[in-house]
């Protein structure tokens, strides 16, 4: 799966209206933000819980952690596409399936400061399906996933982060067959 990488400007208002979007998503992310079967546990050694945000589509875990994310992408799943952008926020972002099959989806992103932080998934047409607003401690990863077990829309799907309400900072992977 190809990957595009972006920065994007978002300013305040921008980010409140994003952040609507999570109330309109739509049938494919009807369970979209729901903790799925691989959450028994966190999937990152070490990982702890450090949230769960309530949406109209689920509930999004935030958890955190000092390694930095082990994506293996192409090289052992070649159904998987994997990438990293950035430097603080680094936001990385990985999609698991096959063809339009989709396993799981994650936003890995690294804060390298305390700070107020948002993350978010985005549909191909830009829909945030799954989103967390919270306080970063510095130093640390946090990720958000999703775990459809479904077909869904070819395109590409955003993980995106950002910093006190400042630019997105995002990674992307084209689901296709």
């Amino acid at each position: 799966m190809p990957i595009r990488r972006f920065t994007t400007a978002v300013y305040a208002a921008s980010v409140v209206l994003a952040l609507g979007a999570v109330g309109i998503a739509g049938a494919t992310s009807a369970s979209a933000a729901t903790t799925g079967p691989r959450h028994a546990a966190p999937t990152h050694s070490g990982a702890v819980l450090v949230k769960e945000e309530k949406t109209a589509n689920g509930i999004v875990e935030v958890y955190k952690w000092k390694a930095p994310p082990q994506h293996t992408g192409s090289i052992a799943r070649p159904d998987t596409g994997s990438g990293c952008n950035g430097i603080d926020p680094e936001v990385c972002f990985t999609v698991d399936g096959a063809g339009y099959y989709v396993d799981w989806a994650e936003n890995d992103t690294y804060y390298g400061h305390t700070a107020w932080t948002n993350m978010q998934m985005r549909t191909p047409a830009g829909t945030v399906f799954a989103t967390a607003s919270f306080t970063a401690s510095g130093g640390y990863w946090y990720y958000i996933d999703w775990e459809p077990y479904d077909y869904e829309p070819g395109g590409w799907w955003c993980g995106l982060s950002n910093v006190n309400n400042g630019a997105y900072t995002g990674e992307c992977v084209d689901v296709h067959n």
